[in-house]
């Protein structure tokens, strides 16, 4: 084993243990006194410092929770500075900035998480309710939306980054995802009504026909806000009925259904046909006009809907015309009329 040669400073105590004479006195020559005295300076404050501390081992106080000394949790959320906690914390720390070194951060951007978790909260689902699909305690989505509060009495702000695992749990809640019991906007449940009604489906015979409570409904249309459970419930009514119209085999399903179209009429709430899927639930996108441009009468398709076995008044409806538009263009005679006037004439002689 090679002996080591020793050069020590008779100012500031400085040593150095070299393999050769020439490299100690170098280095002797090239040391700095202020540099070290103020480096021995630090190290006695950082002494004095570890001593004032308190090591004594501090119980956990949580509710649901029963941190164990010698871990990272203990050190941070019990403030344990106990040999073992503190030992667990250098250990997290080394490892944080060794990972970090290597490209291999634990920890990602906050903000798209925390505008995630904005969208969902806009869209009704709570705090709650996002900690139940996430599988988060509670602490962790304030921490990333409000901050802390510290013992001073001031806030500390909200979390600039979060670990990847609590990224990932968040952003894998979708935005629908909302609990049955939370309110809802109510503008693609209006509009899907709006739509049935134009069908002549009344409230009443929705409620009736699928078992939903007629008062939320009604309540819905005065635009209030409505539970999840009802709007799914309507968009799940609104989907089987399609583009069917109310049935009319008797003068009250008639009177019924002529109510319900002229309150449609009057809110200008469109047919089903008339919407797209991705703008019915969005309030921003304008509703279609339910005023059709003026055109003239198809006789030879109503012709051949009433010698088919149509009534005319529903082939008229087909058509977007009222009879008394049918029986006005047969008068004046126009391409069809024959044909127009003899499925008329035999209808009504057979009926």
């Amino acid at each position: 084993m090679t002996e080591r040669v020793v050069e020590r400073c008779a100012d500031c105590g400085w040593s150095s243990k070299l393999t050769t004479p020439r490299l100690a006195a170098h280095a002797l020559r090239s040391h700095s006194c202020e540099k070290h005295r103020a480096t021995r300076a630090a190290y006695e404050r950082g002494l004095a410092r570890h001593a004032k501390v308190d090591r004594t081992p501090k119980p956990c106080l949580h509710k649901r929770a029963a941190h164990v000394h010698g871990t990272y949790a203990c050190y941070v959320l019990d403030r344990c500075k106990c040999t073992p906690c503190s030992a667990a914390n250098s250990a997290y720390e080394s490892n944080r900035l060794r990972q970090k070194a290597y490209g291999r951060e634990d920890l990602v951007d906050a903000e798209p998480v925390r505008e995630h978790v904005r969208a969902l909260m806009e869209s009704g689902v709570g705090l709650k309710r996002i900690e139940q699909l996430a599988g988060l305690h509670g602490g962790t989505i304030c921490k990333l939306l409000y901050g802390t509060k510290r013992d001073d009495g001031t806030y500390r702000p909200p979390a600039a980054r979060v670990r990847k695992e609590t990224a990932r749990r968040l952003l894998a809640v979708p935005v629908g995802d909302v609990a049955p019991g939370a309110r809802v906007d109510p503008t693609g449940t209006i509009r899907r009504l709006g739509g049935l009604l134009a069908l002549g489906w009344s409230i009443q015979r929705i409620a009736d026909d699928h078992g939903i409570d007629r008062q939320p409904l009604d309540r819905a249309l005065t635009g209030a806000p409505v539970l999840a459970s009802t709007a799914a419930r309507v968009r799940e009514v609104y989907e089987a009925i399609g583009d069917s119209r109310a049935p009319e085999t008797d003068r009250r399903e008639r009177i019924s259904a002529s109510r319900s179209r002229r309150r449609a009429e009057q809110a200008g709430w469109p047919v089903p046909a008339m919407w797209d899927e991705t703008d019915i639930d969005d309030p921003y996108a304008p509703t279609p006009s339910t005023t059709a441009p003026r055109r003239g009468v198809d006789l030879e398709e109503f012709a051949f809907l009433v010698g088919g076995g149509t009534e005319p008044q529903a082939a008229a409806r087909r058509l977007g015309v009222g009879l008394n538009a049918i029986e006005h263009a047969i008068s004046r005679d126009v391409d069809c009329a024959d044909a127009a006037r003899r499925a008329l004439a035999e209808w009504r002689a057979v009926a």
